[in-house]
């Protein structure tokens, strides 16, 4: 019997995971173990040894697995999540060969299994390391190390990309009608679903973080944003990726991985996950963007701004829903005080 674990909710059984193991060929171990990773949200992964070292199921036959993968299932199975799994088996595949090796983690199979009940599963290499808790502990070796690797993932320029499951480009005309687009999406739907005007978030800060962001887009050199377009993460933050050993990082979670801009991926870094402005200067210094770009620096201020803006009207729906949580007062003074550096 394969190792007990504790299991999310959902999960497949310890049993149900060797069977499946089982069925992809013949395992190096008489008992296969399986630990869950802790850091799934939508997708309970587990790292399995003593599997297979070679699939001999049908449509892989021959793809060499090493002594330990990751077996990724998803928390609610259905056609979406199914889907989820498939385009990033697609992205890790289509990024190994374009890459420096151990930016992305190798994917050998993405299979429906009967055992597991129909639904997807991916085989991803494991890949030792460290997944930081916040980005403020990361080291000055770190962040750089990190810098470089998103700095490869942002030189694939090349537009054949969006012919990729889910890699096509927005397209509505210039940067600063695309910006504008995002938001009406982010934050004036939002407040429209809470029954609020601008004015009575924040004191009146949002609408002068909206004043701000629309003289940034005043900017003539933000007219075209169709020269700026790579591949980018989407998601960037320290669950995504891991520190390894020799201090190289590598990136995971490749279901958001699309072609936009890459400004965008770095200012996520920084607002999104409340990573300090002192580690602008290591992050930026090692840094490097194409040519094609422009000024990606630059350009990230317009995405901090907004992302802030986004941020405070979360926050403060979520402090409507829950009255009297402290827990969401403090997000939101954290949440404040950003969006007040950022509209000075």
């Amino acid at each position: 019997m394969a190792e007990q674990c504790d299991l999310s909710p959902n999960a497949p059984t310890p049993e149900q995971l060797t069977a499946f193991v089982r069925q992809l060929g013949p395992c190096t171990s008489a008992q296969p173990t399986f630990t869950e990773l802790s850091d799934g949200f939508n997708h309970v992964n587990y790292v399995c040894e003593g599997g297979p070292a070679e699939l001999t199921c049908d449509g892989e036959s021959g793809v060499l697995l090493p002594e330990r993968i990751v077996i990724r299932y998803a928390q609610r199975p259905n056609d979406s999540t199914d889907c989820a799994l498939r385009r990033e088996h697609a992205m890790l595949q289509f990024l190994d060969e374009r890459l420096p090796p151990g930016t992305v983690p190798k994917s050998y199979a993405c299979r429906p299994s009967p055992i597991l009940g129909g639904h997807a599963v991916l085989l991803e290499e494991f890949v030792e390391g460290t997944v930081k808790a916040e980005m403020n502990s990361l080291t000055l070796d770190e962040t750089k190390a990190l810098a470089r690797t998103v700095s490869s993932l942002h030189a694939i320029t090349d537009a054949r990309f969006s012919s990729q499951p889910g890699g096509q480009a927005d397209s509505c005309g210039d940067y600063a009608t695309y910006i504008r687009a995002l938001l009406y999406k982010s934050v004036h739907m939002r407040l429209h679903v809470l029954g609020m005007e601008a004015h009575e978030i924040a004191g009146g800060l949002l609408v002068r973080g909206i004043r701000k962001l629309e003289g940034m887009l005043a900017a003539p050199e933000l007219n075209d944003r169709r020269s700026t377009y790579t591949v980018v993460h989407g998601d960037l933050n320290p669950r995504n990726f891991i520190i390894r050993p020799d201090g190289s990082v590598t990136l995971i979670d490749a279901e958001g991985i699309r072609f936009g801009d890459p400004a965008n991926d770095n200012a996520y870094l920084f607002v999104n996950n409340g990573w300090k402005q002192s580690y602008r200067e290591p992050y930026y210094g090692a840094y490097r963007a194409p040519a094609t770009c422009g000024d990606v620096i630059g350009r990230s201020a317009v995405y901090d701004l907004l992302n802030s803006l986004d941020d405070i009207v979360w926050v403060t729906a979520k402090r409507l829903e829950n009255p009297g949580q402290a827990d969401w007062y403090k997000e939101y003074r954290k949440r404040h005080q950003t969006l007040e550096r950022l509209a000075a």
